[in-house]
């Protein structure tokens, strides 16, 4: 069931059953980006708000221990063409920032919104080549920890890059030669 009208009331009535941390998480973007785009019972949607493509909060709260117990509930998305040879790192680095290579998308998906520009920014160093997963590790360990203790980083409070918008989606390459798909399609009565 998706929300017509949407409103501040209808988001508090909407997470009225949700988790706390996903219940409080409404709370808090709601301050920053007023209202959301979209809303059901899964999900709200803010499209293009701040720095984001779009952020989502879902109801279901994700178990994530590192660098301490937490619930992933926040996910932010910013058009970003992440190098392949960079996957592989940034899933050792953080198994909740999310690279999807054909949408030129990169996403982080934590408790609020600090915690994803974090993730974010030192995605981006390792994928620049700036640090390694392990260094990314120990960095957001500790600024996370100062964070934690009322001492917030730049890398907390905002994108330490430019984003490009659009153009960062990856189509990969044709494996098939077109003369061998033609002749699958007549085989299979495929015509165009």
């Amino acid at each position: 069931m998706t929300v017509a009208t949407i409103t501040e009331q209808t988001v508090e009535e909407l997470t009225s059953t949700w988790p706390t941390t996903s219940r409080e998480s409404a709370q808090t973007v709601m301050r920053s980006y007023g209202p959301p785009d979209e809303a059901c019972e899964e999900l709200l949607l803010w499209v293009g708000h701040g720095p984001w493509k779009h952020t989502i909060l879902w109801r279901d709260e994700i178990p994530h221990d590192f660098p301490t117990p937490h619930h992933d509930v926040l996910q932010q998305f910013i058009d970003y063409r992440v190098p392949p040879d960079a996957y592989a790192p940034l899933a050792w680095f953080d198994g909740s920032v999310v690279v999807e290579r054909t949408k030129g998308e990169l996403s982080a998906r934590c408790e609020g919104e600090e915690m994803n520009f974090l993730a974010i920014n030192l995605s981006h160093d390792l994928a620049t080549g700036k640090v390694d997963a392990d260094e990314a590790r120990r960095q957001y360990t500790e600024i996370a920890k100062a964070f934690q203790a009322g001492h917030p980083s730049p890398y907390t409070q905002g994108l330490q890059f430019d984003v490009q918008h659009g153009g960062t989606a990856d189509r990969d390459e044709i494996t098939i030669p077109e003369t061998i798909l033609h002749k699958l399609g007549e085989k299979l009565g495929i015509t165009e």
